[in-house]
Parts: C-alpha cells; sequence; structure tokens
C-alpha cells in the first residue's frame, strides 16, 4: 500500500499462471481491450491442439475473467463459435453416420441456423444444426419420424402383409398418423386389426399366429439357399428365428429340390434380418417368384433366379453396413 492506493502488479508477472485444473496457461500479451483492460494470450490444453477448429493456437481473455473461471476456449458452454467452426464440429458428428452434411441452408445465426442433409438412401431434409450437434437427429423418413401420406403408410403396409402371406384390406378410417387403425386377413385365423406403428414399427403380427410366425423381438437369421432338382436351380432368401437347419428341414419336406446353404448371418437384434428382408422384397433389382407355388410350397414368393446370387449377397452386405453402423 502506497498513499493510500494498491501497488498494481505488472501484467508480465501473470504470464505463466495456470488454471487450477492445468488445462489454461497464459503465454503471452495481446494488448488491451476497450475499458483498457490487458488482454492476454492463453492456452488450452484440448482446444490449442486442434488447429483446424482454432487457427491461431490460443485464445483471449482478461486476467479477472481467468481469475473467476471463465474459460475463454471451446470449453466453455458460453463460446461462440463462428459459422466455419460450427461446420467443421458438425461434419466431425456424422462422421459414422447415415449421411451427410451439404452445408447450411440459410445464413448463419448461431445454433439454430438451419443445415442441408442427405442420407444413404436419397432422402433429404432440414434441420437445426443443435438438433444434430446436441440431440444427434438422424433421416426423419428412415427413422419414421415425418409424416407419411396414406399411399406412403399403405405401401410399408403391404410389404410386411407380402412378407406374412397375409391379405390387406385397408386403413378403416384412413391414415391419419402412426396410430391410425390397419386391417388384414391372416389366411389361418381371418381380420386382424392392428395400429400402423404396432404393424410396421414394433413388428406385431397375427397374435393366433405368433408362436409360430417370425418375431423380431428374438434373434433371428437371414439365410440365401439354392435349391436343385435335375438341371433346374434357384436361389431362396428368407428369414427364421429357427436353427436355419431345422427351417431347411420343413421346407424340404414339402419340395422334391435338394437345398444348398449358400449364405446366413444371425443377429441377436431380430429387426435386423426382417429389415434385410423387406428391403429386398421393395427394390426393383429382384424379380421374384420365379418357380411355380406347386413346386415349392413353402417360401415360393422369396425365389430369384441363380444367376442373382452375387448381386443378392453384395445387396445384403451393404443393406447390413448401413443397418450396424
Amino acid at each position: 500500500m502506497l498513499n493510500g492506493k494498491k501497488k498494481l502488479e505488472k501484467p508480465e508477472k501473470f504470464i505463466g499462471w495456470t488454471s487450477e485444473d492445468g488445462n489454461l496457461e497464459v503465454i503471452g500479451i495481446e494488448g488491451k481491450d476497450d475499458h483498457g483492460h490487458t488482454l492476454f494470450k492463453v492456452t488450452c490444453k484440448t482446444c490449442s491442439q486442434d488447429p483446424e477448429l482454432f487457427h491461431d493456437g490460443y485464445f483471449v481473455s482478461t486476467k479477472g475473467n481467468l481469475k473467476n473461471n471463465h474459460k475463454p476456449c471451446g470449453c466453455s458452454k458460453r463460446y461462440k463459435w463462428c459459422e466455419e467452426q460450427s461446420l467443421i464440429r458438425v461434419k466431425r458428428k456424422v462422421e459414422d453416420k447415415e449421411y451427410t452434411i451439404y452445408g447450411f441452408a440459410e445464413d448463419y445465426k448461431g445454433k439454430n441456423t438451419k443445415l442441408n442433409l442427405k442420407c444413404v438412401k436419397d432422402h433429404n431434409w432440414t434441420t437445426r444444426l443443435s438438433d444434430v450437434l446436441v440431440n444427434n437427429s438422424g433421416c426423419p423418413v428412415c427413422y419414421g419420424n415425418v409424416r407419411l401420406t396414406e399411399q406412403e403408410a399403405l405401401h410399408n403396409c403391404m410389404l410386411i402383409c407380402d412378407i406374412e402371406n397375409y391379405k390387406p384390406v385397408g386403413f378403416i378410417n384412413g391414415y391419419v398418423n402412426n396410430t391410425s387403425c390397419f386391417e388384414y386377413e391372416c389366411p389361418k385365423h381371418g381380420v386382424q386389426k392392428v395400429s400402423y406403428n404396432s404393424f410396421v414399427s414394433r413388428g406385431n403380427r397375427c397374435k393366433g399366429c405368433a408362436k409360430y410366425g417370425y418375431n423380431p423381438n428374438k434373434s433371428g437369421t437371414f439365410y440365401i439357399v439354392k435349391w436343385t432338382k435335375d438341371n433346374h436351380r434357384f436361389i431362396k432368401f428368407g428369414i427364421t428365428n429357427q436353427k436355419l437347419k431345422a427351417r431347411l428341414r420343413t421346407q424340404n419336406s414339402k419340395t422334391k429340390y435338394n437345398y444348398e446353404i449358400i449364405y446366413t448371418n444371425t443377429w441377436d437384434d431380430g429387426n435386423i434380418p426382417l429389415k434385410i428382408e423387406r428391403s429386398i422384397k421393395s427394390s426393383r433389382l429382384f424379380e421374384r417368384c420365379v418357380i411355380d407355388k406347386d413346386d415349392f410350397k413353402d417360401g415360393y414368393t422369396e425365389t430369384l433366379e441363380e444367376s442373382l446370387t452375387n448381386l443378392l449377397i453384395s445387396y445384403v452386405n451393404n443393406e447390413i453396413q448401413m443397418l450396424t453402423l
């Protein structure tokens, strides 16, 4: 204390200061702010190691803010990210996802700025920057978070009916949302009613057939098998909760063809093989039902020409990559 006044410490004395957690260190002086306060150069052990995001490698702050534990770097929840930094961050966030960022859909205005995105199945959509960075939102079409038209919803239900050998009737009071009631006819147990969400998203099927049909809540196997009789060959794909050879013995008992297993893969998540089968049936790459029902009663709708074997295996492997990312 000199003449009643506190002696000010020279700014240079503050160089070398480190935060309590050891993450921040003052390395020099940048200048002064508009109020005459000294601005110090500060490095961060985390952020300064990322030159793509932080070109200078250091940050600027006053002594008071540093002493009060106000972080000047990207570690702070209050850090103001610029447009370039935000785009880098969001692209990093989706590097291992099923979609790509194609830039901002509007002028940059912070976390609420909308982005242009496109998924691997060519669905385009826009969403806020924060939805990707914080909520990790994905394609609304692939994840069923977009309102479908009645035609689209009916198409999804009919694909399942084709797989399960149900006769589709339609939506009782039209399609409004995923709680709308869909009606179909099971060949064994007659007319059934179920909500769209239960039928398509949850995999609920005819209760009377439940103990016999495919159950996505159990582990499941996807398979490709070649069937041969004399000089005639074809392939059949399918899914089962049973052990594969037990399933094939059942099929073999209803035909004069002999089988050879070409491909098989099993998952604890029974939804994966179900989604693969649905994708194949909805694809225009594969013309199905190449064998007469009288010759192959159990699963003739999943039969393809033998020449499509390699294409089918490649298609399945691509589907697996997308479903298991």
